[in-house]
């Protein structure tokens, strides 16, 4: 086993090439993209774009996914385990940021279930909603089985323009029903679908 020992310098020229070294190290780091480029206003480009670069597929990645599944219920865990596997390290925290910013912006929207218990909508999956449901098929596929999820984000806009509390819901049972609007005197409970029958099977 090798001891280190504490060697003092009492070479000049060699203690400055050290010190020279230390202060490049402490400026450049250990990047060899960055140890190439002058120092000055390009260095700080660099190191903003690739900041903003890794920010931009994170934040991208997230979007996409979102609004690859509108009209299904979002699990803010979920997806952090989803973008784990795909090499995305986001906390549930940011995940659950990044949604807030995008509902600000009027992007996306989320649907708590109807409970009087914050904690309960808190733990809860929520709905999610586009802005446009055109613009949430440009990120899906385009198959039948999408049709209804299309027309539950049409029906989602048309209440969202006409009313302030719109809430899924949970039966006793634990079947979900798209919509509880209303009231609890004259709560209205809606499920969207594409069709009521079978097309394959006759009757």
């Amino acid at each position: 086993m090798n001891t280190l020992k504490n060697e003092s310098i009492d070479d000049i020229e060699s203690r400055d090439e050290i010190v020279s070294a230390f202060e490049e190290y402490v400026i450049k780091e250990r990047m060899t993209e960055r140890r190439i480029l002058p120092n000055g206003n390009m260095s700080v480009t660099y190191f903003k774009n690739l900041v903003n670069d890794v920010i931009t597929r994170e934040l991208k990645r997230l979007v996409h996914i979102l609004i690859n599944n509108m009209s299904r219920l979002i699990s803010v865990n979920k997806l952090k385990q989803r973008l784990i596997k795909e090499g995305y390290k986001l906390s549930n925290e940011l995940i659950s940021d990044d949604i807030d910013k995008l509902r600000d912006c009027y992007l996306l929207f989320t649907v708590p279930i109807r409970s009087y218990n914050t904690a309960v909508q808190a733990i809860n999956p929520k709905k999610g909603y586009c802005i446009d449901h055109a613009m949430a098929q440009a990120f899906c596929n385009s198959t039948s089985e999408n049709k209804g999820f299309v027309l539950g984000n049409m029906v989602y806009i048309k209440f969202r323009r006409t009313m302030n509390h719109i809430f899924c819901y949970k039966t006793e049972k634990g079947d979900e029903i798209d919509f509880a609007i209303g009231p609890d005197s004259k709560i209205q409970l809606i499920q969207v679908c594409w069709q009521l029958w079978d097309q394959d099977k006759t009757t």
